[in-house]
């Protein structure tokens, strides 16, 4: 009777695993990476979208004070 050495298809087993979750774990990261970048993108519109509503709000509360003083 031979004797078989099952250490290495352990540790290969135990190394494919590894890069099995190493692989999902770069994955989910490059989803919230990406959902990241996504959401700054619309935060910056948002921001871009307030500031011209708030120069509006400033040219019309002028131009009632220009039109209160006459």
């Amino acid at each position: 009777m031979q004797w078989v050495d099952t250490c290495l298809v352990g540790r290969v087993q135990f190394q494919d695993e590894q890069e099995r979750r190493v692989r999902q774990q770069q994955i989910r990261l490059k989803d919230k990476e990406d959902e990241l970048k996504r959401r700054r993108a619309q935060l910056g519109a948002r921001e871009a979208a307030l500031k011209i509503q708030e120069e509006e709000f400033q040219a019309r509360e002028a131009q009632l004070k220009r039109e209160e003083e006459e």
